[in-house]
């Protein structure tokens, strides 16, 4: 199947925008004082399986 190159660039801009928020929201409960040790550990493996998913898709895209 075919997807126009100007959506899948559009779908693209929007996953990035999404994972940068998730980004941002997690630094956010890492960061704060507020936050219990139970959720800023939950916070960065939630960061850190995000950051291996990218990593994984960026190398295997760059490898096509």
């Amino acid at each position: 199947m075919h997807v126009p190159r100007a959506s899948a660039v559009r779908a693209l801009d929007a996953a990035l925008k999404l994972v940068d928020e998730r980004e941002q929201q997690l630094c956010w409960i890492i960061e704060s004082s507020q936050s219990s040790p139970e959720e800023k550990y939950q916070a960065l493996v939630d960061l850190a399986y995000m950051t291996a998913i990218l990593v994984r898709e960026t190398t295997e895209t760059s490898e096509d």
